[in-house]
């Protein structure tokens, strides 16, 4: 959110971010359940929650985007 409002970042390098933050919270995920299931477990709903924030940055940019045209 502070990406999109109050830095003014591009939308399209806001939507890199977050694919970068959910690309490592999967990793995290993936590295801890051989070694503590439950907090593999923990992560995903902060994994579900970026992965919702990065569709509704995908629809806002493409929302966006027709509007310019």
């Amino acid at each position: 959110l502070l990406l999109f409002l109050k830095f003014r970042i591009y939308v399209l390098k806001a939507f890199g971010e977050i694919l970068l933050m959910a690309t490592n919270i999967a990793a995290c995920i993936w590295a801890f359940y051989p070694i503590n299931k439950t907090a593999a477990y923990i992560l995903l709903p902060y994994f579900a929650w970026v992965s919702f924030a990065s569709c509704v940055n995908y629809s806002i940019w493409q929302l966006n985007k027709t509007k310019r045209n």
